[in-house]
């Protein structure tokens, strides 16, 4: 009896997670039609729908995906000198986020270090570095606190063994939970480009996965 009702348990969760893929997805494909509609003269809300693009993206199941199009855009708010600015910090909480769960869905399907280590790496320095502003210019308490906590959750998957993982619920890149991370080819990050960020809830790192 038991056995059947994990059964149908599992059975609606995969039913869930399916629905959610399709509704990210067509968010995504919603904004991409935003994106397109705008001038070339409204950069700023280009980008923010950007954003907002990624994030659907990733929770779609497209993580790499979503990672290559934050770090593009990361680069060009560099390039602009609007690194310190709202949507540059938007993009670097997204690509935090991407990155963590990421690098948690590879170690859960057994992927060697060297595959999810560095993405894990990644996310904790850019949570560190969202952290270290917000700091400087007085934000709020609970904003600190959740950078603080992102890192923590990021040390604590590099530093868990598998079996204290494998009983935690099973993160999906929105569905999945397979080791795979989507179909997108992630850019290469220019020497010296700062690293992105993390976006943390009172649970786990994100919303809607």
């Amino acid at each position: 009896d038991l056995r059947a009702k994990a059964a149908q348990a599992s059975a609606e969760e995969t039913a869930a997670y399916d629905k959610s893929q399709a509704q990210w997805q067509r968010v995504a494909d919603s904004l991409q039609q935003a994106i397109t509609a705008l001038s070339p003269a409204d950069a700023a809300a280009t980008r923010e729908l950007r954003v907002d693009r990624a994030r659907a993206v990733s929770r779609a199941g497209d993580i790499s995906g979503a990672m290559g199009e934050l770090e593009q855009l990361l680069t060009e708010l560099s390039d602009d000198k609007q690194e310190a600015s709202s949507t540059a910090m938007r993009a670097r909480e997204e690509l935090g986020t991407a990155m963590y769960f990421g690098a948690r869905v590879l170690r859960m399907s057994g992927k060697p270090a060297d595959e999810w280590r560095p993405l894990a790496a990644g996310a904790r320095q850019q949570f560190r570095y969202l952290a270290q502003p917000a700091r400087d210019t007085g934000a709020p308490a609970d904003t600190i606190a959740n950078h603080d906590k992102n890192t923590e959750l990021v040390l604590n998957l590099e530093q868990s063994g598998l079996d204290e993982l494998l009983a935690k619920p099973r993160p999906r890149p929105c569905p999945g939970g397979d080791g795979k991370l989507g179909s997108g080819k992630r850019p290469g990050r220019r020497p010296g480009q700062q690293p992105g960020g993390g976006a943390g809830m009172n649970g786990e790192i994100g919303q809607g996965w």
